[in-house]
């Protein structure tokens, strides 16, 4: 059996868009044992909308992985997936999928997966970068492009309590890109450099008080307002209740916010009925920044 688990993320951290992210506590698990026949099984999140069966899509980007180190078919085995991460609500499902896939693909095929390799591999499948760095390496990362060039630098993340509020919607990524504005003011973008230099500065130090200016965002947080009731509110009153930093997570619809140990309930309480205010229905995780990124278990008989 082979066993691979990655942990869910969350880009942007405000201003940082397509450039900052961050490993959270809630973990993909996928496992894979050969078998007579190929099966798939879905556990947990997700489980009543992802495929039970070969078209899924951790299953079908293991056997194209597999088919382009190997030559050859995957041989066939019963998946499990068993998921903590909510899927289409900004935390990163599809990155963790991919990295899972893809270093599944390459353990089964007994093949050496170095970072770089598995972070190219990721962002050709998945687009997103910012949320593939954080998942195969943890931590909080910063990602850039040098042409065809990716890189990523990793720094241990806050080490705060982090409170999820998870909307009942969904808001697909498309949407939410297509909806931004074409250009930004000039004093917009200088004002989003300026926090992310703060974000940044904050990673490097660990000198957390200058996150109430790092989180700032005029990029994209208030142009995807319209896809997201109550979201801006939701931030306001958990910064206003004690929150270090409120900032959609990714393109949401969740919100993560930060707070110090013995505050993540009340901001928790006041971002849920927040949300309630405007008639959505949002449940809340309270869980860490994550400083491991994906792995896998060694191969075992069973």
């Amino acid at each position: 059996m082979y066993s691979v688990k990655v942990p869910a993320t969350s880009a942007n951290l405000g201003p940082g868009y397509d450039t900052l992210g961050l490993a959270l506590n809630l973990w993909l698990t996928v496992e894979w044992r050969a078998s007579a026949v190929a099966s798939v099984e879905v556990r947990g999140e997700g489980e009543d909308v992802l495929p039970h069966d070969e078209s899924n899509f951790i299953y079908r980007l293991t056997a194209e992985t597999y088919r382009e180190l190997t030559g050859s078919e995957l041989p066939p085995g019963h998946m499990l997936i068993d998921n903590a991460i909510p899927v289409a609500r900004g935390l990163g499902s599809s990155a963790a999928a991919a990295v899972a896939a893809i270093k599944l693909a390459y353990a089964i095929a007994k093949r050496p997966l170095s970072v770089e390799e598995c972070f190219r591999r990721a962002t050709a499948v998945e687009h997103h970068m910012d949320n593939a760095a954080p998942a195969i390496v943890g931590g909080a990362t910063l990602v850039f492009s040098d042409g065809p060039e990716l890189h990523f630098y990793r720094f241990n993340p806050p080490p705060f309590p982090m409170i999820l509020a998870i909307p009942d919607y969904l808001v697909p990524t498309d949407v939410a890109r297509r909806i931004l504005p074409p250009m930004v003011p000039r004093q917009d973008a200088v004002f989003n450099a300026q926090r992310v230099g703060l974000w940044v500065y904050a990673l490097a130090t660990q000198d957390w008080e200058v996150l109430r200016w790092a989180s700032q965002d005029r990029l994209h947080q208030e142009a995807r307002s319209p896809l997201l009731p109550g979201f801006v509110q939701v931030m306001t009153q958990a910064r206003e209740h004690g929150a270090l930093l409120a900032a959609l997570s990714g393109s949401g619809s969740t919100v993560l916010a930060m707070a110090a140990p013995g505050l993540e309930d009340e901001v928790a309480r006041v971002m849920q009925e927040t949300f309630a205010s405007y008639g959505v229905k949002a449940r809340i995780v309270i869980t860490e920044a994550a400083r491991q990124g994906a792995f896998e278990s060694a191969p075992v008989s069973c």
